[in-house]
């Protein structure tokens, strides 16, 4: 996630509430190996393009090589969560 992100430059931010995103969006989910979703809107507004972000965490996949549930497991379901939380409070609003 953090090399997808990476190059994003935000300026002329705008509250959510004063864009009114037409139909024609366009929207990427960037999914994780460890559960993080990103789900990115875009929308070019006025000549300028506009975006907003969101995020979520869903069970990633297993596989048969996968270990099984496990404490570390669990922490690690924490931490992104924590992540995604921290994610979605710094680009809300």
């Amino acid at each position: 996630m953090k090399n997808i992100l990476d190059g994003i430059r935000i300026d002329q931010v705008k509250p959510i509430v004063d864009i009114n995103f037409p139909d024609n969006v366009t929207t990427a989910a960037i999914n994780t190996f460890n559960g993080l979703t990103a789900i990115v809107t875009s929308a070019v507004l006025e000549e300028t393009s506009y975006s907003t972000f969101k995020f979520q965490y869903a069970e990633p996949s297993s596989t048969e090589n996968e270990k099984s549930s496990t404490e570390e497991t669990e922490k690690e379901k924490l931490d992104v969560k924590k992540q995604v939380a921290n994610l979605n409070e710094k680009t809300s609003g």
